[in-house]
C-alpha cells in the first residue's frame, strides 16, 4: 500500500494530474483508489440536501440557491461554508474519514490492498500535511502559471520543501503526461 497526496493552488491542475496518474497505474495493472479529504464534507452536504450521487452533488455545486431572505448563494459557496464550520469544530474528522476509507478498502479488497496506490487529490490544510508527513505519504505539488490562492477556503499553500516532487503543468495535457511518466517511478 502506498499513499500519494497532491497539493497545489487552485487552477493548477491537481485533478488532471490525479486522473493521469490513475490512468497510468490502471494501465499497468496497479490498483488505484482516489480519495479526498473533502469527501467528508461532501457526504454531509449530500445528506443535508438529499443528493443521491456525484451527478446531483455537482449540479448542486454549480447551482444558485435563493434563500428565504431573497439573497442568492451558489452551491459552491454553501459547500465551502459548511466545510469551514466542520473544520472549526474538529478538523481531524477529515483525516479520520480518509483513514476509514483506507481500512474499509482493505476489508473489501484484502488481496489488492498491499499493491494499491491511494491517491489523495486535495491536500490543502496544515493538519492534513502533518498527517501525511507522519504516515510517510508521498507529496506531489502541482504548479502552473495562473494558479491562485482561494482566501474563502481558509487553506494554506503547501511549501515546496514538503513536496517529494514538483510537477510543472505549463504545457499541454500530453506534455503533462510525459512529465508524469518520466517521474512516476521515483514516486512509487
Amino acid at each position: 500500500m502506498k499513499i500519494v497526496a497532491i497539493c497545489g493552488l487552485k487552477g493548477t491542475g491537481k485533478d488532471t494530474v490525479a486522473t493521469i496518474i490513475s490512468d497510468i497505474l490502471n494501465e499497468n495493472d496497479i490498483p488505484c483508489r482516489k480519495l479526498q479529504f473533502g469527501d467528508y464534507a461532501k457526504h454531509i452536504i449530500c445528506q443535508a440536501f438529499e443528493l443521491r450521487d456525484d451527478r446531483e452533488y455537482n449540479q448542486f455545486i454549480r447551482s444558485v440557491i435563493t434563500l428565504p431572505n431573497g439573497r442568492e448563494r451558489t452551491g459552491k459557496l454553501i459547500a465551502k461554508c459548511i466545510q469551514a464550520k466542520l473544520r472549526q469544530g474538529n478538523a481531524s474528522q477529515f483525516i479520520d474519514k480518509i483513514e476509514d476509507a483506507i481500512i474499509e478498502y482493505k476489508g473489501y479488497h484484502p488481496d489488492l490492498y498491499d499493491h494499491t496506490v491511494f491517491l489523495i487529490t486535495d491536500l490543502r490544510f496544515k493538519e492534513e500535511l502533518k498527517w501525511c508527513k507522519k504516515n510517510n505519504v508521498t507529496i506531489l505539488k502541482v504548479k502552473r502559471e495562473g494558479g491562485y490562492y482561494d482566501p474563502l477556503a481558509d487553506e494554506i499553500e503547501i511549501d515546496d520543501i514538503f513536496a517529494n516532487a514538483i510537477i510543472h503543468n505549463d504545457g499541454t495535457e500530453a506534455d503533462l503526461k510525459k512529465t508524469i511518466l518520466r517521474e512516476l517511478p521515483g514516486w512509487l
